[in-house]
């Protein structure tokens, strides 16, 4: 997307952000709005009071918020966050803060939210930005980008510090070229969002497709005109006259299944490939987080070790994906698939 450019740039200070607008202000976050503020200004609230409840999952990644939940704030004024109305609130913990999860918070209950102890809450200073500018700064790649440098922890465990939104400097404009812009960036990414919900209409349609295409030709065939007869088989229904109804066994010499019983015990870090569930695409067969066992191990469950054009199907996670085994696979091993070698008098391989 082009952008007019204004008539004056300087240099933000800052290595990432680059040059900004020379009438743009550099500052810290805390200079334009309080962190975290206190609960203790609502001290003087009756404690039945009704107020937003919103746990993690509440909070949606493109700003949404589920309001369903409210309890009393006896309930929930210890142990949780506090926030209000125009407070913009952005998660601390991985992978939370990485997909953007905040919001801008309107439409509380009485005006009062509480929630996850993994929010970091901003008040902007009427003064100094707007909720809506902090939301989109907050949101913004280069943002998220810094502060998952700036995370500490491990693991599952990884939070932005609150002194990194703190002191993170940012530029800005005047408030009115501020509700200018998040004017421009609401409309646009309406746009791109409803584009984006087209395409995945159009994607889950064609996914439709290619499974009803693949459907009929193995269930009816090719020939619109063939005679047809009755399988047998209720959920079949007809197939071609001239087809042959059989169990899956009658045509493969065995059916089988991969390691089940505690396979991590076979794991080296070099070795023989195991395929797992996970390998097992549309389709085709992905070398991506293979596990390995030792030569001895994959001797030893010979039952489970794969053949050139073998077929191996998932059994659990996304059961029924299905793959033929290529020839750089031959002799590898795998773990809890289901293992079919085939009779090619009656199955023709993809070259």
């Amino acid at each position: 997307m082009s952008l007019p450019r204004y008539p004056e740039y300087k240099d933000s200070g800052v290595e990432w952000l680059g040059e900004v607008p020379a009438h743009w202000l550099m500052k810290r976050i805390r200079f334009v709005a309080d962190m975290n503020p206190s609960k203790s200004e609502i001290s003087s609230i009756d404690r039945d009071d009704e107020v937003s409840f919103l746990p993690m999952e509440a909070i949606g990644e493109d700003g949404s918020l589920n309001l369903d939940r409210t309890r009393p704030i006896s309930e929930v004024e210890t142990g949780y966050t506090y926030f209000r109305d125009g407070d913009v609130t952005i998660a601390k913990i991985t992978p939370c803060f990485e997909n953007g999860k905040g919001a801008l918070m309107r439409g509380l209950m009485n005006g009062i939210g509480f929630g996850t102890t993994e929010l970091i809450v901003a008040r902007p200073k009427a003064t100094q930005v707007t909720g809506d500018f902090l939301k989109w700064i907050f949101q913004s790649p280069g943002f998220r980008k810094t502060g998952e440098a700036a995370m500490y922890g491990a693991g599952g465990q990884k939070r932005v510090p609150d002194d990194f939104v703190r002191n993170i400097l940012w530029a800005f404009p005047v408030i009115s070229e501020q509700s200018e812009i998040v004017e421009f960036l609401d409309q646009e990414t309406s746009k791109i969002d409803s584009l984006i919900a087209e395409q995945k209409k159009l994607i889950a349609l064609l996914a439709e497709k290619r499974q009803a295409t693949i459907s009929h030709a193995v269930t009816r065939g090719l020939d619109p005109d063939v005679p047809m007869k009755d399988s047998g088989v209720e959920w079949l229904g007809e197939v071609p006259a001239h087809w042959q109804v059989k169990r899956l066994k009658t045509i493969s010499p065995e059916i089988t299944v991969g390691i089940v019983v505690e396979p991590s015990k076979y794991y080296v870090d070099d070795g023989v490939p195991a395929l797992r569930s996970l390998n097992i695409c549309a389709d085709r067969i992905s070398k991506e987080n293979l596990v390995y066992i030792s030569k001895e191990s994959n001797e030893l469950l010979a039952k489970s070790r794969l053949r050139t054009g073998d077929l191996v199907s998932v059994r659990s996670g996304q059961p029924g994906a299905t793959a033929v085994v290529p020839s750089d696979m031959h002799g590898c091993n795998c773990i809890d698939l289901l293992t079919r070698q085939t009779n090619t008098n009656y199955i023709r391989y993809p070259s």
